[in-house]
C-alpha cells in the first residue's frame, strides 16, 4: 500500500511541476545558412523529469517549395544555461506553398534539470 501511495504522489508532483512554471518558447536569435523562412508554431510541451517533449507544426506561407525541413530545439535552464539540443525532421519533411509540417512529440532531453526556455530554429533545403 505504501508503494502504492509512493507512486501516486510522485506521478501527481511530476504532472503539477510540469504545469507550474511555464516554458518560454523563442525563436532563436542564431542565423545560419539554413534557416527557413517557415513559421514554427507550438502546440504544447510537456516536461517529464528527464524530458521536454515538443508538439507544433510548421507552415510554408511563401511560394517555395522546402525539402528536409527540420526544427533545432536548444533548452535552457532559468538561468539561461544550456541543457540540451535535439534537431527534429517535421512530417512530412517536404513543404510545399500553403502546406504544414508536424512535429509529435518530440523530446529533448533534459539531464533532470527542469528547463525554462526553449528556442527554435527552422532549417532545410531549398
Amino acid at each position: 500500500m505504501k508503494q502504492v501511495l509512493v507512486a501516486i504522489l510522485y506521478t501527481l508532483l511530476a504532472s503539477s511541476s510540469a504545469l507550474a512554471a511555464e516554458i518560454i518558447i523563442t525563436e532563436s536569435a542564431d542565423v545560419t545558412s539554413k534557416d527557413l523562412p517557415l513559421k514554427f508554431t507550438l502546440e504544447k510541451t510537456t516536461w517529464r523529469r528527464d524530458h521536454i517533449y515538443i508538439f507544433g507544426t510548421v507552415k510554408n506561407t511563401g511560394t517555395t517549395k522546402y525539402r528536409y525541413v527540420q526544427v533545432i530545439f536548444t533548452v535552457k535552464d532559468a538561468e539561461g544555461k544550456f541543457i540540451g539540443r535535439r534537431t527534429v525532421f517535421v512530417s512530412p519533411f517536404d513543404i510545399g506553398p500553403g502546406q504544414v509540417g508536424y512535429i509529435e512529440g518530440s523530446f529533448v532531453e533534459c539531464e533532470g534539470r527542469k528547463p525554462s526556455k526553449v528556442e527554435y530554429s527552422v532549417i532545410g533545403e531549398e
